[in-house]
């Protein structure tokens, strides 16, 4: 076991290698699509005569009592389909969090409890990370040594104050470098809702399924404890404090927040893609347990 998913599976209390974890994480973060070809999984579609070949445990008894021939249930089939983590590592992540935690930790803790899932099901994980300098991947394979080395990768990447996050960019390498169909996990700072955004979310969202984890922000202007001097780590500069603005500048920006998250909850409906925010490493397995509740009700 690396040190890094150690970490993870202490954090967040996390074990998907658990009877109990794995049967909710396969509903919840499943790594199949269906296929129109039949065999094993939970969903049932009907009933027909037997035929020699036929899986045993496929056999209705109930059914075949009432009927001349022996009757078999059919179901169906989910073909594998790798999960691809993609990872916001621009300057962004560099900030605190609502809970005191970096917003960095609580990427890698959530990467690594997705990924956990995914080896537990012994699906392959890619990874594509980066910030507005571009991207970069790493193929898919099985196993958890793999997921320790893609979660060294993301912890060891050249995030620094000045080179900040931009999802678009891996977003489009995605797009324009990656064929096959995934189950795509974001983590990521909140970003801004842009016509380029729009474009290029489509356009992957055409040929996978999409989740974002969206880090959120520690309210470091407006809180109590609020600092007399801040920086934006995306670009390096010093932001302006409530003492300097005064209250009526504060009030316009509480405004402006909340405008822009529910741009954001209207963008990932509209796109068809769902998200869960991240504000502590508590909140961690309540977003992968909404999920799975998510799932059940879909």
């Amino acid at each position: 076991m690396g040190e890094i998913l150690n970490r993870v599976r202490a954090q967040l209390g996390f074990d998907p290698g658990g009877v109990g974890m794995r049967l909710r994480s396969h509903r919840m973060l499943e790594g199949g699509h269906t296929s129109l070809q039949f065999g094993r999984s939970d969903d049932f579609v009907d009933l027909r005569e037997y035929v020699v070949g036929d899986d045993h445990r496929d056999i209705d008894w109930r059914a075949s009592a009432r009927s001349p021939h022996l009757v078999v249930r059919r179901y169906v089939a989910e073909k594998a389909q790798e999960f691809l983590l993609i990872a916001d590592t621009g300057a962004n992540l560099l900030a605190a969090a609502p809970s005191g935690e970096t917003k960095r930790d609580l990427a890698i803790l959530t990467l690594g409890a997705v990924g956990l899932i995914a080896c537990a099901q012994s699906d392959k994980v890619s990874l594509v990370y980066g910030d507005d300098r571009g991207s970069s991947v790493q193929p898919g394979k099985t196993g958890e040594d793999h997921l320790e080395q893609l979660l060294s990768l993301v912890n060891a990447a050249d995030t620094a104050v000045g080179h900040g996050s931009n999802i678009v960019r891996q977003l489009e390498f995605v797009a324009h470098n990656l064929d096959k169909r995934y189950a795509i996990y974001i983590v990521c700072d909140q970003p801004s809702v842009t016509a380029e955004l729009a474009a290029v979310t489509s356009a992957v969202r055409s040929r996978n399924t999409v989740h974002w984890f969206v880090v959120d922000d520690a309210d470091v202007l407006g809180g109590p404890d609020a600092a007399e001097e801040v920086l934006d780590v995306a670009t390096g500069a010093a932001l302006l404090t409530p003492a300097v603005f005064g209250s009526r500048v504060m009030q316009a920006y509480r405004r402006a927040e909340a405008a822009r998250a529910a741009q954001w909850e209207a963008f990932t409906a509209q796109m068809g893609t769902s998200f869960s925010r991240i504000s502590s490493s508590g909140d961690i397995r309540a977003a992968l347990a909404e999920l799975t509740q998510g799932r059940r009700d879909g």
